[in-house]
C-alpha cells in the first residue's frame, strides 16, 4: 500500500523518501530483506511482516501504540492550528 493512502486512512504521519510503498519504507529502515515474523518499530508504530513471498513483502500488520497515537494527535492538532491561522492571515493581508 502506498505511504500517502496509509497515512490518509490510519491517520499517520509517515514520511515520504526515496520509496512509494510501506513494504519500502520498511526495507529503508531495516538496510535489509526482511524474514517472515520480522518485528520493527517506528515512533509508537509497530510493523510486523506477516508475509513474505520470495523477496517481496506480502502482508503487513501495523498497530499504533496508545502513546504514538496521542503524540500522532496533538501534533495534527498543531499543524492544523498552524495551517488555520496562516489561511486566516492570508485572507487578511487580500482584503
Amino acid at each position: 500500500m502506498r505511504i500517502d493512502e496509509v497515512n490518509e486512512e490510519m491517520e499517520l504521519d509517515l514520511p515520504e523518501g526515496d520509496y512509494e510503498t510501506v513494504a519500502g519504507f520498511i526495507l529503508h529502515l531495516l538496510g535489509h530483506i526482511p524474514t517472515a515474523n520480522e518485528q520493527l518499530r517506528y515512533k509508537g508504530l509497530k510493523l510486523v511482516i506477516t508475509e513474505m513471498r520470495g523477496l517481496k513483502i506480502e502482508k503487513i500488520r501495523l498497530t499504533k501504540e496508545k502513546e504514538a497515537v496521542e503524540a500522532l494527535r496533538t501534533s495534527r492538532t498543531k499543524k492544523s492550528k498552524a495551517k488555520n491561522k496562516r489561511t486566516r492571515n492570508n485572507k487578511s493581508q487580500a482584503l
